[in-house]
């Protein structure tokens, strides 16, 4: 029952986690997201985190810590490889403290 629950539980985390971040950082620095470059960015980066939590075989291959620690690590640096070369095209315009582990 609860393996059947982790895959969608995991990836609608993944999303919430990039837009609810996002609506943080636009109500902070006052502007509408749905109306910004930045929207565009959210949608491909989450898409992009999702490919790379397929690729690193979360949740689904996970049997032990050990494993998940991995995972996670595999996750997030092909997840950042990925979105390097799209930041540097798209994500010029931004401040390079809004996303300082892609722009780096």
């Amino acid at each position: 029952m609860l393996r059947r629950v982790a895959r969608p539980l995991f990836f609608i985390g993944c999303v919430v986690i990039v837009f609810g971040l996002g609506r943080i950082h636009s109500s902070r620095e006052s502007y509408d997201l749905t109306n910004s470059f930045r929207f565009a960015w959210e949608i491909t980066y989450a898409a992009l985190l999702l490919v790379a939590a397929y690729g690193a075989g979360l949740p689904d291959l996970v049997r032990t810590r050990r494993q998940a620690v991995a995972s996670a690590q595999k996750f997030s640096t092909l997840s950042r490889r990925a979105a390097k070369p799209i930041s540097s095209r798209w994500a010029v315009p931004l401040r390079r403290s809004t996303l300082p582990w892609v722009c780096g």
